[in-house]
């Protein structure tokens, strides 16, 4: 086994400095290394005169959601989004500037955009519509969200 250890590090002033840093506390306790440095150009660094919303064509901050439940589906009609929600009505949701939302399945929307508080905001407020509840597990949740399930009634 080779003891070489390899450190990536973008080649701008601060993250070599941090990447120096933590190769000079790795030596320090682990003497016995071989600690390389490895540049790297991400495609944020290669892109400089465009906005890092444009590059790549999609948001840097990212929220999904997903329906449970019978009936519950979501779909893109032009600016807004359609939720079925059990209610007697669809709900209207028109997606804010700024903001990507897309429905890559019925029981799936994943909003993205450049502005973090923004993005979870609105994912905030889409999950409002029907937040998820203890006993079936119906409503709208986050994708890494756990729902702790109550038990029923008991006769």
């Amino acid at each position: 086994m080779s003891d070489i250890l390899r450190i990536a590090t973008r080649k701008s002033p601060l993250a070599l400095w941090q990447a120096e840093f933590v190769k000079t506390q790795l030596l320090q306790y682990h003497s016995h290394l071989k600690v390389e440095m490895v540049t790297m150009t991400t495609q944020g660094d290669k892109v400089i005169d465009t906005p890092l919303a444009k590059v790549g064509g999609k948001g840097l901050f990212v929220k999904e959601l997903e329906l449970n439940g019978v009936g519950y589906k979501a779909a893109e009609k032009g600016k807004s989004i359609e939720l079925n929600l059990g209610y007697s009505h669809p709900i209207n949701f028109p997606v804010p500037e700024g903001l990507k939302i897309e429905v890559p399945k019925p029981t799936q929307i994943k909003i993205s955009g450049i502005d973090k508080q923004k993005v979870g905001q609105i994912a905030s407020e889409i999950r409002s519509f029907r937040k998820p509840e203890p006993f079936k597990g119906k409503g709208i949740k986050y994708k890494e969200e756990i729902i702790r399930r109550k038990e029923g009634k008991k006769k």
